[in-house]
This record gives structure tokens, sequence and C-alpha cells, in this order.
């Protein structure tokens, strides 16, 4: 009984430090913004903010990771904080459970323990768990040793508890699963545990040949259609813009240069000082090539080594052959997208972590035996020194994923040649509005890879917004040259021919990017603008129904169509519109407006004073709404409120003719010549005929 309350106490210790330094390294991404995928996968995509099922079209996928978001969501809005809890929390579960999976198959918590703390506080693992858009590898982690733990369950449980098992560990790989494909390899890991652990007469897997075969088959074919999913030979140049890997790409390249992945992941498992959201690799084009040559010999010599210590070492057999079998999936045998990635490693390294644990061990047991204290304390400060040194840079890693800017900045101090990195950043700097800053990021991105087609993208996109169309243009043109982006490019610009005022070229340009891409939203949407100032309204607004049948939840579709439908003079269809958008968004401030607008085109005065009123307060700082409540306040008699809303609205930068004449006229119904008069004089130095009218009556 005192042996039981002993292990439990040191259980429940265990925990508690594996809990403690896996959620406080990483408190400094609670101030953290959305970086780098998070834009696309959290604010770019309108699913998230849907509690529905719908969009998921194929049975695997991420789409664990969408339901977390969406619970994000519905708790949190766009409040970041909130989601980069729920990664630390998986995090922190994950190291439980790898603590938990590692003590039912080792039957050694201690080893168990600095295994789990190794991979608690390991700096590798900071790209996972700062970049919310890698939940999925925190989530894949967690159910894949959920899995393990109920087959573990399961193969010592009796009869009637084995279906319960059964059960749990179908569905947690199913979770692990629809988290990231990557948890194909259960099955292979099955197969693994019961070689290594087992006594041949406990076999459950490898005691039927048949059974055996099929598992390892389901893990093999599992593996070949993870890789086959990004097969995409026609993109390796694409690859190569979103990678930042340097050298001619091609299959046998790519492929080539899986082995040295390899050994370089492994030297940033031990040396993790070289870590980054992008890491500039040098294909290796040639089977003959020394390097080449040490990979596929430090390859083999891996392999080797895992599978003669499966007799005498199988927890050193185990810890190897987990990291080999969890990295064939990221491997770039078939190529993907990223040659090196950190959050690659999350699922492998904790291979890595178990070896370094049996080590630490090994030498404390040798030292301890042999009496050598002295020796012994060494090891033992080492070995904390080590702990202690990735998790200072851990703490110190996760502070920079804070904002883009600051993430791709320390990536070029790593990588001064990644063209991704000097791309992503100027895409920082023009979010901020340096756009100063972020053309000359795109420019030496340009000039260190000719063909980064998204660099110029990026910077026609900036250069649109500067107002230098021609420019802006040529860049689009270079981008379709390389072959690249061939919707969104043509959308872009059409946008630059649309402000430039070239309406026939705007419209050519829309038409193009759904040729290539018909599901594309945003080509019907600007389709719909252009159509609209030209003065088509029933074709703009029959682009924006096209637009609204491919994607119903996007607000700004009907917040367009409303407009168009209120120059069309079709009041009520507009007023549906703007009631939907604010059902949809109840903060769209400029819904509110032009509701009022279309209510006091209708005579419905009450109404339209009620969405100004909310218009206003959800943005006090709306000078148009000002003006149009200031003239609704006119119309209604009301013309000290009415003065008041026109001096607001000129305050707040609303410096029209309109405007300034509208208060003259308020002036003069309050019998305040003098400053109708200075009102009046404005609007017609602005070019106001009726002003001038005005003026020369009053002057009679």
């Amino acid at each position: 009984m005192c042996i039981s309350k002993i292990h439990n106490s040191k259980t429940l210790s265990y925990l508690l430090v594996l809990l403690l330094a896996a959620t406080g390294l990483y408190i400094n991404t609670l101030n953290a913004g959305f970086v780098y995928d998070d834009i696309a996968v959290v604010l770019g995509d309108p699913d998230v903010r849907l509690w529905d099922f719908g969009g998921w079209e194929s049975f695997l996928g991420r789409h664990v990771r969408t339901l977390s978001l969406k619970l994000d969501y519905r708790f949190f809005g766009l409040s970041p904080q909130g989601y980069h809890i729920q990664n630390i929390f998986w995090h922190s579960l994950s190291t439980v459970l790898l603590y938990t999976v590692f003590s039912m198959v080792l039957k050694d918590r201690a080893v168990s323990f600095l295994g789990a703390l190794f991979f608690a506080v390991h700096p590798i693992h900071v790209e996972s768990v700062a970049n919310i858009s890698n939940r999925k590898d925190l989530l894949c982690m967690a159910f894949l040793l959920l899995s393990i733990i109920s087959y573990l369950k399961f193969i010592s449980a009796r009869f009637v508890q084995k279906k319960v098992w059964l059960f749990l560990l179908v569905f947690f790989w199913l979770l692990a699963l629809n988290s990231k494909v990557v948890a194909v390899t259960l099955p292979l890991l099955i197969i693994l545990y019961e070689r290594l652990f087992l006594a041949r007469k406990n076999y459950l897997v490898l005691k039927f040949p048949f059974l055996t075969t099929a598992v390892f088959a389901a893990g093999l074919a599992g593996l070949i259609y993870y890789l086959a999913r990004t097969l995409n030979l026609s993109d390796l140049e694409f690859i190569k813009t979103l990678s930042g890997y340097s050298g001619t790409p091609s299959y046998f390249s790519v492929a080539n240069s899986s082995a040295m992945a390899f050994w370089k992941y492994l030297m940033l498992m031990l040396f993790p000082f070289a870590l980054s959201p992008d890491h500039n690799v040098t294909l290796v084009n040639s089977l003959i090539d020394p390097v080449a040559i040490f990979s596929y010999f430090f390859v083999a010599g891996f392999i080797f080594v895992s599978i003669r210590a499966a007799n005498k070492y199988p927890a050193v057999s185990f810890g190897l052959f987990w990291f080999f079998i969890n990295y064939l999936p990221v491997s770039n045998i078939i190529p993907s997208v990223y040659i090196i990635a950190d959050r690659y490693m999350y699922i492998p390294s904790a291979g890595l972590c178990l070896l370094a644990a049996i080590g630490c061990r090994s030498l404390f047991d040798e030292f301890w035996a042999i009496r050598r204290k002295g020796s012994f304390i060494v090891i033992v400060v080492l070995i904390s020194l080590t702990l202690v040194m990735y998790a200072f840079k851990t703490f110190r890693y996760s502070a920079v994923w804070k904002s883009d800017l600051s993430l791709w900045s320390y990536s070029i101090k790593k990588y001064p040649d990644s063209d991704k990195s000097f791309n992503s950043r100027g895409n920082a700097f023009a979010g901020s509005g340096d756009y100063a800053e972020a053309l000359s990021d795109f420019d030496r991105a340009i000039s260190i890879n000719p063909k980064n087609a998204s660099a110029y993208t990026n910077r026609g996109v900036v250069l649109i917004r500067l107002e230098d169309y021609v420019s802006a243009i040529a860049d689009f043109d270079k981008t379709i040259s390389l072959d690249f982006y061939f919707a969104e490019t043509y959308l872009n610009r059409g946008w630059a021919y649309y402000k430039a005022n070239n309406y026939p070229e705007a419209l050519n340009n829309y038409e193009e990017a759904i040729k290539n891409d018909p599901a594309f939203v945003d080509p019907y949407i600007n389709k719909g603008i252009v159509y609209d100032a030209m003065g088509d309204f029933p074709s703009a607004i029959e682009n924006y129904a096209k637009a609204i049948k491919l994607a119903p939840e996007r607000g700004k579709i009907y917040y367009y169509r409303g407009i168009s439908y209120g120059r069309l003079g079709r009041h009520e269809s507009a007023i549906k519109d703007f009631d939907y958008l604010i059902s949809l968004m109840p903060e769209h401030s400029k819904a509110y407006f032009n509701r009022g607008i279309a209510y006091g085109t209708l005579a419905q005065y009450d109404k339209a004073l009620s969405d100004f009123n909310k218009a206003v307060s959800l943005d006090p700082l709306y000078a148009e709404a000002f003006s149009r409540r200031g003239m609704l306040y006119s119309l209604l008699g009301k013309y000290g409120l009415a003065v008041g809303d026109y001096r607001t609205a000129i305050r707040e930068g609303h410096l029209s003719a309109a405007t300034y004449y509208n208060l003259g006229l308020a002036y003069l119904k309050l019998q305040n010549r003098e400053l109708a008069i200075v009102a009046l004089e404005t609007a017609a130095g602005l070019g106001l005929r009726e002003a001038v009218l005005k003026l020369t009556a009053l002057q009679q």
C-alpha cells in the first residue's frame, strides 16, 4: 500500500512538472496575433465562422482542426488569445499522453517522464504550438497517442472490455486521421510494438500472417495515399516559391533530397539553433553528389542500428523506428510543399526524445553503479543544462511568433537569402501600411529568385494601393508569364484595370479568372462592381446573384448587391439584402447606413433615423452617416440637430460641397444669416452651382 502511494505521488509530481513545462514556456503566445498561415486558415476561411458541418466533401482531411476553430470563434470571436490557449492545451495534453504511452510500453516512469519532458520543452515544437493553423499537428498527436493507449488497453483487457477499447481505438484513430492524415502510420506502429515488446504467445496482429499482412498493407496503403495526394509534378516551381529551396526543381531532385533532409532534422533536434518558419535548402540534383552519398549512407546506418537494437535494446529500437516511421509521410519521397519544416517533427520527435531519456538513464545507472559521484553530478548538471537551454530557446522563440513582422525579420536573420522570407515580410509591411518597406522587400525577393511569382503578385497589389496601375499590371503580366496563380492573378490585374477606369479590360480579366476557376467567387463580385460603375445595374445584380449562389455566406456580396438595387430604384430589394447582411454581421455600420438611405427614399423616416443612429453608434467617426442624418433632420424640421450633424461630418473629413450647402440652408432656417453665407460660400468655392445661385439670391 505504501509503495502504491509512493508511485502515485511520483506520477502526480511528474505530471505536474510536465504540465508546467508544456504550458509555461508558451505564455508568450498569449500576446500574439494571427500570423503566417493563420491569415488564410482562420481569418480567410468563412467556414470557421459558421456553426455547421458543411464543406467537408472528403472523408479524410483536417476536419477536427476546423471544428476546433469553430469552437474558438464561437467563444472568442476573432480574439487570438483564446485560439492560442487551445493550442497550449493540446500541446500539454500530448505531453501527458506521451508520458502515459512511454510508461505503458517501457514500464519505467522515470525514463518516461524524462522523455516527455524533452518533448515538452524542445524548441522544434514552437512552430506547431505558436502558430494556430498548425493545431492539426497537436490534435493528430493527441489522438494518435489516445489510439495507442486504447490498443495497449485492448490487448490486456478482458473480453467484454475489449469491445470498448477496440471501439475507442478506431474512434481516436479516425479523429487523428481527420486532424492530419500522417496518422496513417498507426498500423505500422502497432506492428512495431508487438515485434519489440510482446512475447510470441501474446501477439495480437503478428500471430496471424493474414492479419499482419492486412494491417501492414493498410498502413502502407494509407502512407502511399497520403504521399500521392501531395504529388503534382507540374507545380514544382510553385512548390519552390512557397518553400524557398534553391536548385533546379524536378521530381528526382526533390525526392533525392529527402535523405539529406532526414539527417538535417536530426541536427535540428540536437542543436535547435537554426529553427525558422522557412528553411532555405539547396536541392541535391545527383546521386553521386557527396551530400547525396553521405545522406543515403546515413539513413541506411540509422535503419541498420534500429534493426540491430531490436532484440537487445527494444526501447532504443522503438524510439528509432518511431522517428523513422513517422518521418515517412513528411519525407518528400514524393514531392510535397516543404523540404524541411519544423512542424513536420512534432510527431516524429517523440522517438528521439525517448532515446535522449534512455541515454540519460543509462548514464545515471552506469556512474551510480561504479560510485563515481563526481561524474554522476557532472552528467546530471549537463542534462539539466540541456533541458534549461532547450526551455530558454523555446520561451524566446515563441515570442518571435508575436506578429508576421517579427517572425519574418527573425527568419531573414537566419536565412538572409530566403526570397520567401522577404516576400512574407513584405506582406507584413504592406498590411501595416508601410508600402515603401514592402516594395523594398518584394524587390529583394525578386532579385534572389526572379521566378518568385508570389512576390510579383504581392508587389502588384501594393502598387495598386499606391495608384501606380501601369506598374501593377506589368507585375501581374509577369506572374501570368510564369504560369502561376492564374485565377487570382487575373483577378488582381482586373482590379488594376478597374482602378485605372479601363472597364472593358477589367471585365476581360475577370472572365479569364472564371475560366481558370469557375468556382472562384471574387471575379463575379468584381464584375458586379465594374458593371455598377458603368451604370449597368441589372448586369451587376446578375453577377452578384451568381456569387451568392457560390458563397451564400459571404456578407459583402449582399452589401454590394443592396447598393446596386438602391441605384436601380429597387429599394425594397436593397433593404432585404441589408437585412440579411446585418443578420450575418450585426456590427456592419455601412449596412445600417445604406439601409437607412433606402428607408429614407421610401419615406420611412423613423426607420431611416434608427439606422443612421445605429451606424454612428457603431462608428463614431462615420462622417457620411452624420451628413445623411443631418439631411434627414433637416427634412423633419429639426434644424438645430441637422447643424450639429453637418458640423460633425465636416470635422471628420466629409468636406463635400453638398454638406456645406445643406449646412448653409439649415443656418438660414435658424435665422443665422452670417454663418449661412460662410457655409454657402465654401460650397460655391467647391463648385456647387446651387450654392452660387443661393448666394446671389441672398445678396439681392
